[in-house]
């Protein structure tokens, strides 16, 4: 993972936005501090998640304001399920059931494929980038799990 993203500007980063210094990145890179690779590792790839949806959702004003109308439902739901909750009112578990039916009606994903068809070179390695550290971290998981099946599916 190292040798991949130096010289990306995820390295430089790292050290800009004062997670790390210089020495300590350069050390991360050449593999040399696992736990530490893996926790800016980590950061990084939740912070690109957050803005790969956030373009995906500028790209799909429709599917942002399906999802936008099915959060305000959810959180209407969650108060009424809770001032309600000795007579057990199934609210919340409709307004949930809601949005997991809008996700699969199969809309959502097609349209986030579409979206993935129309990348350019940067984001084509910054998603390379994410799908190997998910590699990395299903392969940890598999290993300390002793889930042979899941440790095998990540080599």
């Amino acid at each position: 993972m190292g040798k991949y993203i130096e010289g990306s500007g995820i390295d430089q980063a790292w050290v800009e936005a004062g997670l790390y210094s210089p020495t300590t990145v350069t050390n991360i890179l050449n593999g040399k501090q696992m736990y530490r690779s893996l926790e800016a590792h980590t950061a990084t790839l939740i912070t690109l998640y957050s803005l790969y949806f956030q373009s995906f959702l500028k790209a799909e004003p429709v599917i942002r304001a399906q999802l936008h109308e099915s959060s305000i439902g959810l959180r209407e739901a969650y108060k009424r399920d809770i001032d309600t909750r000795p007579q057990q009112d199934k609210t919340l578990c409709d307004a949930v059931e809601k949005a997991v039916m809008m996700f699969e009606t199969g809309d959502m994903a097609t349209k986030m494929e579409e979206f993935e068809g129309r990348r350019s070179k940067i984001q084509h390695f910054i998603l390379n980038y994410m799908k190997q550290f998910e590699t990395i971290l299903h392969f940890i998981r598999g290993t300390r799990q002793r889930d042979l099946q899941l440790h095998l599916e990540s080599t």
